[in-house]
């Protein structure tokens, strides 16, 4: 079979050395913003409501995780509670977290194959793929224990972003709203009870605690991220390609463009390089992130 993409002189996205520099145009639909200015902001606007979505898929999720690991069985409920036994802090590292997951899965979502890196190795790139931590640069596809262990990592590289989104946080709050404005956005017209009412809240309560886990996953924890979005969305590309199937209208540019500069033996070649098991765990994880988030948006509208 041919390849299926649009631009034959593109190299096939699945061959491509990770971190290459690509000079050319990018396979459609990316474009460039000086060569077609209403694509390209076309493709900004859907990325941002891809990644609007994702976060908020992110705090259901953790909402959703917390509520089954620390609501439903009552030893280790109390086992939670003694060991932080502040009620305000175990809720800050709930509205944290939530932060940090939904920034995660933003990240994730709009990763862009064929930007713009720098290709040389610095001190931290080499310590980093010395200690089998996933990096962008490292031309070895991720293993299984990389992508599994990938959210502890992110949360400890996300660790100097807290400092600085604790700072942005109290910016927000102190220099750029009122404190009249502030109040009025966090308070907010209640219409009822309802189950939007419940979860407009995710971003519009505790918000201090969300700004701080959501700057900390852009700021240092976004470097696995990069690395595991380039291994996550390169597998999705594949098993659509290998199996024949078409775009869809919610795939992300980034996405479709990626599947335009495959081919399907670039795309078997990558399958086979995976393994077994990590088809299985990426499964499962989509599989997992689904239930909780239609499990966190039930506790929300009935629990909470």
């Amino acid at each position: 079979m041919t390849s299926t993409s649009d631009r034959p002189d593109n190299p096939p996205a699945e061959n491509l050395p990770v971190g290459t520099e690509h000079a050319s145009a990018p396979p459609l639909p990316l474009v460039k913003l000086t060569r077609h200015p209403l694509k390209w902001m076309s493709n900004k606007v859907e990325l941002l409501i891809a990644a609007i979505v994702l976060a908020h898929i992110g705090t259901l999720i953790v909402v959703g995780l917390y509520y089954l690991l620390f609501e439903t069985y009552a030893p280790l409920t109390h086992l939670w509670h003694r060991t932080v036994p502040s009620n305000s802090t175990r809720h800050l590292l709930r509205n944290v977290y939530e932060g940090v997951l939904g920034g995660t899965l933003a990240q994730l979502v709009v990763f862009n194959h064929f930007a713009k890196r720098r290709t040389e190795l610095n001190a931290l790139d080499r310590i980093e793929i010395a200690l089998h931590i996933p990096n962008v640069k490292d031309k070895r596809p991720s293993s299984v224990w990389q992508l599994a262990l990938s959210p502890l990592l992110v949360l400890i590289y996300a660790i100097p972003g807290f400092l600085l989104g604790y700072g942005v946080a109290w910016l927000i709050r102190h220099g750029i709203a009122t404190a009249h404005d502030y109040a009025t956005l966090v308070g907010g017209p209640r219409v009822g009870p309802s189950v939007w009412s419940h979860i407009h809240t995710l971003w519009t309560s505790n918000r201090d605690e969300k700004v701080i886990g959501l700057f900390a996953s852009v700021f240092m924890g976004r470097r696995p991220i990069r690395a595991v979005a380039e291994d996550i969305q390169g597998y999705f590309v594949a098993r659509r390609i290998a199996l024949g199937k078409p775009q869809r209208f919610y795939h992300p540019p980034p996405f479709r463009a990626r599947m335009n500069a495959a081919t399907v033996e670039g795309a078997t070649m990558r399958l086979g390089r995976m393994g077994n098991l990590i088809p299985y765990l990426l499964s499962f994880a989509v599989l997992a992130g689904v239930l909780l988030a239609g499990f966190g948006a039930w506790v929300l509208a009935y629990k909470a």
